[in-house]
């Protein structure tokens, strides 16, 4: 009878030591997460700071400015909606969360980092064919108006020469 009762007391101790381990894994991955958290948070900020010192966008700027910057409005909306669905994640880290959310919330950032990815080289590529097709334009324009000008001193020269 006793053997027994120390057989359950030893599982329970068991059980005890291994919820214990389980419960401190987790909080070093929180923290681990947190941390990296707002190492990301800071480079994502140094990111948005050098973005807008190199190319500044104010509200009373033309569409002239918002056009030449498709760039930064599109990591301006990337950030915006990262940070609305990061607020909601923030209200329940360390409430419930197991291997199985944690690795299915990681899966999902990385679906996401990996969509904004190809949504930014999308718009680079946009923002590159659109630049190269408006350069083109100007080159075409700028030989058209040579030879407007040569035909205008040709002409010039053809009406002096009559007078």
């Amino acid at each position: 009878n006793n053997d027994g009762l120390e057989d359950q007391v030893r599982a329970q101790m068991a059980k005890t030591q291994e919820w214990q381990d389980k419960n401190a894994a987790l909080q070093d991955k929180l923290t681990g997460w947190t941390e990296k958290t707002y190492t990301w948070k800071q480079r994502a900020e140094a990111a948005e700071q050098k973005l807008a010192n190199i190319n500044p966008i104010s509200d009373d700027d033309d569409e002239s400015t918002a056009s030449n910057a498709p760039q930064a409005l599109f990591l301006q909306a990337a950030m915006d909606r990262t940070s609305v669905s990061s607020d909601r994640r923030k209200s329940f880290l360390g409430f419930g969360w197991g291997e199985a959310e944690d690795s299915t919330d990681t899966a999902s950032l990385q679906a996401q980092i990996a969509k904004l990815q190809s949504e930014l080289i999308k718009a680079q590529s946009g923002y590159k064919e659109d630049m190269y097709l408006k350069e083109k334009r100007i080159q075409e324009l700028e030989d058209e108006n040579c030879d407007y000008a040569a035909k205008n001193a040709q002409l010039i020269k053809q009406t002096l020469a009559v007078d």
